[in-house]
């Protein structure tokens, strides 16, 4: 006869066993969904047959798989609705697999040699047949919908995200800025001595971090607290996912990351970023540590409750909108002598003399091995009988065509690289369960 101890512990595994789902069952949809739930069979055909589709590999005991469905379902809804309304040119699809499912793991769709994934959900862009990239974009249903729009549009999702300038704090107060790449120089890295004498506390953040989202409380409770209790010291916040270089070229390289500037410079890391609380104390001990009266007058625009143009930039103060204006006439100047260059060095390249034709008797040499470019041949027979071959040796440097090309792929790269790495706070815990993994 079983112990009362065996009975308990039989109770618990069958009730555990009873709250996972069964193997094949799989997230269901309802009746009306507008998400295609696929197997292996069917999913080579969805994809042949549909030009647009964003495609989910999960697991059903996965918990961020679980949060998605709702908001994927509701995402399929509304971009069907905008390509019956005519808003979006060509219609998107989404699906989903049950890559859990015994059957379908059989299609190997997570193997390096396929669509190389090993965490749940998997979400991949398939254009024409064929995958084009992960996706790249957020989890609620509004990032999902304006992702896939565009590209039914034929834009670049990330470009058009950045035009929207989205930040985590303009909707909710006025007690700090939140800065773009537009206006992050004129503020934070204006020279002291240029009306701008004032140490600046910037917390670079994800807008789609959960951290940073939780944390955000905390920073509108410090800026209205700095604005108080330090009077030469100003907080601020950017949002490092759309504007990556802005925190790659000050030396950020995650989020939330605080960091003091003064007089066009950074001055300190913040170490140990707690509450409201920690804030105002590095606010003040760094101010105490560099500020200097002597090097000039406060920012026009000094604790001023900040507001937004219809652009979504931090409007600002005339003395600060004209230094602005004279900082993004410095950095066009800049690109301006760069595309000079580049173009200078490809007239010249064009202009270089060409190799002569070089005659060879008998019979033609063997292309070298480790040549980029086979050179081309042609052969004529001579009246004494012999085969002449003109070799014209192909020319092995880049044509500017061939660096344009070059240049754009690694910018996307470059872009698309960032916004995949520092988005995965949003997909992810820091420390996953097994299951989540």
């Amino acid at each position: 006869m079983p112990s009362h101890v065996q009975m308990i512990l039989g109770a618990l595994a069958l009730a555990s066993s009873a709250l996972q789902p069964a193997a094949g069952q799989g997230i269901k949809e309802p009746k009306g969904s507008k998400v295609s739930v696929l197997n292996k069979d069917l999913f080579p055909r969805f994809i042949a047959r549909n030009p647009l589709v964003l495609m989910e590999w999960y697991a059903p005991w996965c918990g961020h798989c679980q949060e998605l469905a709702p908001r994927y379902r509701e995402a399929a809804e509304q971009l069907a609705k905008l390509k019956k309304a005519g808003e979006i040119p060509r219609a998107v699809k989404l699906a989903k697999m049950d890559d859990a499912d015994e059957y379908n793991r059989e299609g190997r769709f997570g193997a390096p040699d396929m669509y190389n994934f090993s965490s749940y959900p998997a979400l991949y862009v398939f254009e024409d047949g064929e995958m084009k990239d992960p996706y790249y974009g957020g989890r609620e249903v509004e990032d999902i919908v304006f992702w896939m729009a565009s590209l039914s549009k034929g834009l670049d999702p990330i470009e058009e995200e950045v035009k929207q300038r989205p930040g985590l704090y303009k909707k909710k107060t006025d007690a700090l800025p939140d800065l773009s790449f537009e206006t992050f120089n004129a503020t934070v890295k204006r020279p002291a001595a240029e009306g701008n004498n004032a140490v600046y506390i910037v917390e670079f953040y994800s807008d789609r971090c959960p951290f940073c989202i939780s944390l955000s409380p905390d920073i509108i409770v410090a800026a209205e607290k700095v604005r108080g209790e330090v009077p030469n010291a100003i907080v601020a916040a950017c949002n490092s996912r759309i504007y990556g270089e802005v925190a790659r070229s000050n030396g950020v390289t995650g989020y939330p990351w605080v960091a003091a500037f003064y007089n066009g410079e950074k001055v300190e890391d913040m170490a140990g970023l707690g509450g409201a609380d920690s804030i105002v104390s590095f606010a003040k001990r760094v101010t105490e540590e560099v500020f200097n009266e002597g090097l000039g007058a406060r920012p026009g625009s000094y604790h001023e409750p900040w507001a937004y143009d219809e652009e979504g930039l931090v409007v600002l103060d005339e003395a600060t909108q004209k230094w602005r204006d004279q900082d993004a006439g410095r950095w066009k100047a800049i690109e301006d002598a760069k595309l000079a260059d580049e173009a200078a060095r490809g007239a010249e390249a064009e202009a270089a003399p060409k190799p002569e034709a070089k005659a060879e008797a008998k019979a033609a040499p063997k292309p070298a091995a480790a040549a980029p470019k086979a050179a081309a041949a042609k052969a004529q027979v001579v009246a004494s009988g012999e085969v002449q071959v003109a070799v014209a040796e192909a020319s092995l440097e880049p044509t500017q065509e061939d660096i344009d090309k070059g240049a754009m792929w690694r910018a996307k790269l470059g872009r698309q690289t960032w916004f995949f790495l520092h988005t995965l706070a949003a997909k992810y815990p820091d420390y996953p369960s097994e299951v989540e993994v």
